[in-house]
């Protein structure tokens, strides 16, 4: 298929380095010639980033990564504006503990410090997310949700202050993680939610942020991930469904933080991830599965 809008960016493309052109063609999504509001966003996006793409892809010689420049004062400047647009982001009022963590993780990969007023501002805004009997909800007097429990202590675990790491009420959140382990070993991420993987990652990487582990916890915990293995090699979000690269990275990093890896077959994971690798077309990420 066509990819339209392509052909203007090859004029400047040596024909040699295209394989007679089918890996620039292929950039991008395939509608199957069914386009949709949503594909057509996409479509605009690749455009965007296609004359930006092909120098370092098509070029011949292509140019090399190192003249590639991370424009890190900018992406910390977007970052801080993030914490001034609240009314913009008003849909995800129930995710505040994750934009919390998203923004501080940006910054602290960009190597930008932390302003105190930041700090303290993140630390008053988590406080008021966490349940009075444990765990942090998506925002003030919500249900505690295992996955903005992980936001919320990561995020204070990045700003790594005594006052940080005391906002925890670690009784109460010990108490909550016991009530979200099932007997087969999982957890669920709300009471009366769903089970899968992320439950056990999420709840492992508090419990070890925390230095709460107890042994209720761990119970039967590794051996619920190892019943979560496909045929394939990879692992999903409960037993007998199917392989995924997102539950497969909580499995195996739950997996990790138990010490228990060694009871997955790691050698058909590898080979999985190996031949998902291989099935990606020129430009494209690893899937996530087959056929994805």
């Amino acid at each position: 298929m066509r990819i339209a809008g392509v052909e203007p960016f090859l004029e400047e493309v040596e024909v040699d380095a295209l394989s007679e052109g089918d890996e620039v063609l292929a950039f991008g999504l395939d509608d199957d010639d069914f386009p949709t509001h949503t594909s057509d966003l996409q479509r605009a996006i690749e455009m965007a980033i296609l004359p930006h793409y092909v120098p370092y892809k098509y070029h011949q010689p292509p140019e090399p990564l190192s003249k590639l420049q991370l424009f890190r004062n900018a992406h910390v400047r977007y970052v801080l504006s993030g914490m001034e647009q609240g009314g913009r982001f008003v849909s995800l009022d129930a995710s505040k503990p994750w934009m919390v963590y998203w923004l501080l993780q940006s910054l602290d990969l960009l190597g930008a410090d932390l302003p105190q007023s930041l700090r303290d501002r993140a630390i008053h805004t988590l406080r008021t997310c966490q349940h009075e009997t444990g765990g942090f909800g998506g925002g003030p007097g919500q249900l505690s949700h295992l996955a903005a429990t992980y936001a919320a202590v990561n995020a204070l675990a990045i700003i790594g202050t005594e006052e940080a790491y005391d906002v925890v009420d670690r009784a109460a959140m010990l108490s909550y993680l016991k009530k979200m382990k099932m007997p087969d070993g999982s957890f669920v991420m709300h009471e009366g939610g769903e089970t899968d993987v992320r439950g056990t990652y999420c709840a492992m990487n508090v419990c070890k942020l925390l230095n709460i582990i107890d042994p209720i916890l761990v119970d039967n915990a590794a051996e619920f991930i190892v019943r979560c293995q496909s045929y394939e090699g990879g692992i999903s979000g409960c037993p007998g469904a199917e392989a995924h690269g997102g539950y497969t990275f909580c499995a195996l990093a739950a997996m990790e933080m138990l010490k228990k890896s060694s009871l997955l077959d790691l050698d058909s994971l590898t080979l999985l991830e190996v031949a998902l690798a291989r099935t990606r077309r020129p430009g494209e990420a690893t899937q996530r599965k087959f056929g994805k």
